[in-house]
């Protein structure tokens, strides 16, 4: 291995984070001479101490090598053969210098435009403080991408799941969700958002302040919703319907508490399968508009479905551990 091929390798693997492979190769090759140690230590220092440039700042190695290569390729590296200390660290220096300059430069420049982002996935349910001072929470089986740190005009962010946002405001960076079927483009607010894969629909409820909303395949139809209104994207026929009167449940996983005041069962029976993960099947068509009231502060999934049934003089079968059906019955 030359020092070129030396270099190559900790540049491609990303500032001297070595696969288990490469790092046995460089090591074999320190171990062949003092010189080539020292040639190796002095160049894996160099980006240890060049790392403070690139905090919060995306970097990409590949890049970094072909700059490299161009910077260097009517540069011949002398190899380090048994000289004087003096030339030999005057060479040394010399490929340090080319280095230093070649990745602090490329984390200078991408710097500018940049947003380092994580990915958290929330098995059962979590709280994010982001670095704008926004809190999320996120509910259960969630993955939310999110920035680390912000760039110059936008903060971004992908959801895949539910989530409850309270936004920092901050005027000059609009703050955008993604899902896989909406965008939503918000300053400062407070807000939930529902958007599963095995889903139908995408649903979103404005608790304070002010949303924009948008369907990824129609971006220029746009909907604006305020306190106490909710959206409905239906993913299938990609209409869009606005309310006034959202689901009193729409925060209900949160609050871990399920209210009905004449609500209707159709909308009762969904809000039961959103929260408990469930499928319930009601057979009565002519039973969906009619108006159900129950307050249950610690839900339990059969009660409130044997309560249902008892109301509407329902037959209740149950199909596995969550699928159930309700067959029968009437609104008086």
């Amino acid at each position: 291995m030359e020092q070129k091929e030396f270099i190559r390798r900790i540049l491609e693997n990303g500032q001297g984070k070595l696969s288990h492979e490469d790092f046995s190769a460089i090591e074999d090759w320190k171990a062949i001479s003092d010189e080539n140690r020292a040639f190796a230590e002095s160049i894996e220092r160099t980006i240890e101490l060049s790392s403070s440039y690139g905090q919060n700042i995306d970097f990409d190695p590949s890049d970094a090598y072909i700059s490299f290569q161009e910077r260097i390729k009517e540069i011949e590296v002398i190899p380090l053969k048994s000289t004087s200390s003096g030339s030999n660290f005057l060479k040394i220096a010399a490929s340090l210098a080319i280095l230093f300059t070649i990745v602090s430069g490329l984390w200078f420049a991408k710097g500018i435009t940049s947003t380092q982002m994580a990915t958290v996935y929330s098995e059962e349910g979590q709280t994010l403080n982001l670095s704008d001072k926004t809190k999320v929470v996120l509910n259960s089986k969630t993955s939310l991408e999110h920035f680390t740190a912000l760039d110059a005009n936008k903060r971004k962010i992908h959801l895949e799941g539910e989530a409850f946002f309270d936004v920092y405001r901050m005027p000059d960076k609009p703050f955008l969700i993604t899902t896989n079927s909406i965008q939503i483009e918000v300053l400062g607010t407070s807000f939930n958002v529902r958007d599963l894969d095995k889903e139908d629909e995408s649903i979103v409820y404005v608790k304070s302040g002010k949303v924009k909303i948008s369907a990824l395949a129609a971006p220029n139809r746009k909907v604006v919703l305020t306190a106490g209104q909710q959206v409905i994207f239906d993913k299938k026929t990609g209409q869009i319907v606005k309310s006034n009167d959202a689901s009193i449940n729409a925060l209900s996983w949160m609050e871990g508490k399920l209210s009905f005041k004449k609500t209707k069962l159709k909308y009762a029976v969904k809000d039961l399968e959103r929260y408990f993960d469930i499928k319930i099947d009601l057979k009565n068509k002519d039973l969906f508009e009619c108006e159900y009231t129950s307050l249950f502060n610690k839900p339990q999934k059969l009660e409130i479905i044997e309560t249902i049934a008892a109301t509407f003089n329902l037959q209740l079968k149950q199909i596995g551990e969550t699928n159930y059906e309700l067959s029968g019955g009437s609104c008086e």
